[in-house]
């Protein structure tokens, strides 16, 4: 009777293993080819033009005024994500700010990457009004599906952008969502490595920035 006891106990102690195991469902192991081609590409888009942080923008009009940035700001979180693989990833921060010297214009933004469900590769560009503290939107684009991620913007990337006499070849183009406001900002324009080139308010005046040395 002792040893079908110790029998059964044995058996209950194997298909409570079994159980646990199958309970215990391994993690995908990071896609590292695509976390490499996002990373990359996400640094691209980096401000990199930093000789100057003071730019003059001119409107439709013809009136000027500065549009003056904050120095960016870079980090990079070694081993932010690590996979059941043994596999790490890293994170990545950029963010940078700009303010005008007359409209009372604020624009922020973020580029930040982490492994895909864990934050991914974004691009996030805001603006708000600094003085009468209202409006305000934010736009979100996804470099991994290369589409928005924020229903208060649409975001694409385009070539050859024409701005103030300069082309630039890759820029992304921020159209913001349900502000019916002349003096909100409804398209704004992001070149890669330069920062920020144009945007539009709602009454369709469009500032560029203009050439150095202008």
């Amino acid at each position: 009777m002792m040893k079908l006891t110790g029998f059964f106990r044995k058996t209950l102690k194997a298909a409570l293993l079994v159980v646990l195991m199958a309970g215990c469902n391994k993690e995908p192991c990071l896609d590292m080819p695509l976390i490499e081609r996002l990373s990359q590409e996400l640094q691209t888009w980096y401000v990199t033009d930093t000789a100057s942080m003071v730019f003059l923008i001119t409107d439709s009009h013809g009136i000027s005024q500065s549009l003056v940035a904050d120095k960016p700001w870079r980090h990079v979180m070694e081993g932010h994500v690590t996979d059941d693989c043994g596999q790490q990833s890293p994170s990545y921060n950029f963010s940078m700010q700009y303010t005008t010297s007359v409209s009372p214009l604020h624009f922020m933004v973020d580029i930040r990457g982490a492994a895909p469900g864990y934050g991914g590769y974004v691009i996030e560009i805001s603006w708000m009004r600094t003085l009468d503290n209202w409006g305000g939107q934010k736009a979100i684009y996804d470099l991994e599906t290369g589409r928005s991620k924020s229903d208060e913007a649409q975001c694409q990337v385009v070539s050859h952008f024409e701005c103030a006499g300069l082309t630039y070849p890759t820029v992304l183009q921020v159209e913001y969502n349900g502000l019916d406001f002349p003096s909100a900002v409804s398209k704004l324009w992001f070149a890669k490595e330069i920062g920020i080139v144009a945007y539009e308010d709602g009454s369709g005046n469009r500032y560029e920035r203009q050439p150095a040395g202008t």
